[in-house]
Formats: structure tokens, C-alpha cells, sequence
């Protein structure tokens, strides 16, 4: 075979695998595709598909909250694969803290999905903000008595992975830290960041 048949052989392959690649990107349903190449797709986050995300988590842990015991560590306990790497590794330094101390707290002492020590009756998803282009910031709001409080209890911040999605952090309106941050602050010897 000469060389002009082999390159264009090689063209047709790589046009093949691109017209591939752009067919199994057009069937993703619940994200759009931002770039792609012979052999990579790279999804962008769809707010609709955060939004839901973060209420079929409320919706599940808001009644378990109120009709159980106070834990904090019922959502990594029975939900992990909710949370990333990162933010579930920062939450088992803080439950094996708690656990162990004896007299005084040692770690979170507020429920970080609520940003509450005393939850509402329910919560409510709200507006989703994008971070970056994997990223969503979903507000969510307590409703104590009937009605819903502003500003937004807490935001929960939703990374999307091809069309798997992690919760990353939770953040409190007006405070610089996420909940990571303040774990770190708490257990400082215990773990690290990275």
C-alpha cells in the first residue's frame, strides 16, 4: 500500500471514530456536549440535571432527619456515592472525630446538608448558578411554619462527571468557607485537603 492510500485510510478511520463520537454525544440526554475529539467527550453540566439531583437527595434525607435520631452521619452512611472523593473523606475524618471524643464535640455540631442544629418541616430546591463548565451551585431553601426563608439555608454545589454527578461541597451564604474548609479547620492533623 503506498503511502497516499494509507493516509487516506487513516483519514476515513479518524472521520469514522469522530462521526462516532458525535452520534453518541447527540443520544446524552441530560447534558450538551462542549468539546470533542476522536477520542475524548467532554460534557458540559446541565442545571435541570443538578437541580434534580439535589431535590432527589432533600427529598430523601429531610424526612429520614425528621423522623429519626439526629445524624449526621446518615447520608455518608447510607448514600456515599453521593458525595466526591474529597468531601467524603473530609466528612469520615469529622464522624470518626466525633466518635471518639469524649465531654466535648470534637467536629461539625450543625447538620451541614440543612446548615441547621433544629431542621424545618421541608426544603426547597431553588435557582442553580453555574460555577465552571462541570460545576452548578444549587440553593437550597428551608420552609419552617409554611414559609420559605431567604436568603437560602445553604448551597449545595454539584459536580457532573459524564453523566454521573457528586455533591463537591456545602456552602452557607456569606461565608467564605465550604464545609470542607471548615473540616479542615476543626481536624487539622487528620487529614488534608489534597
Amino acid at each position: 500500500m503506498n503511502t497516499r492510500a494509507m493516509v487516506a485510510s487513516l483519514l476515513l478511520a479518524l472521520t469514522a471514530c469522530r462521526m462516532d463520537a458525535r452520534q453518541q454525544a447527540a443520544q446524552m440526554d441530560t447534558s450538551t456536549v462542549r468539546h470533542m475529539d476522536a477520542q475524548q467527550v467532554v460534557v458540559e453540566s446541565d442545571p435541570s440535571a443538578a437541580r434534580a439531583f439535589a431535590r432527589a437527595f432533600y427529598d430523601w434525607y429531610v424526612p429520614k432527619v425528621l423522623s429519626g435520631p439526629p445524624s449526621l452521619d446518615l447520608a455518608l452512611r447510607e448514600r456515599p456515592n453521593l458525595f466526591s472523593d474529597s468531601l467524603r473523606r473530609a466528612l469520615a475524618v469529622d464522624s470518626l472525630a466525633r466518635s471518639r471524643a469524649v465531654g466535648e464535640i470534637d467536629g461539625i455540631d450543625w447538620d451541614p446538608y440543612l446548615n441547621s442544629q433544629d431542621p424545618c418541616e421541608r426544603y426547597e430546591v431553588g435557582s442553580v448558578s453555574r460555577v465552571d463548565d462541570s460545576t452548578d451551585a444549587v440553593e437550597v431553601f428551608a420552609v419552617c411554619g409554611g414559609m420559605r426563608r431567604t436568603p437560602p439555608a445553604v448551597i449545595a454545589i454539584v459536580r457532573t462527571h459524564g453523566e454521573e454527578r457528586h455533591f463537591v461541597d456545602f456552602r452557607t451564604p456569606g461565608d467564605s468557607l465550604g464545609l470542607i474548609d471548615h473540616i479542615w479547620l476543626l481536624h487539622p492533623r487528620k487529614g488534608s485537603k489534597q
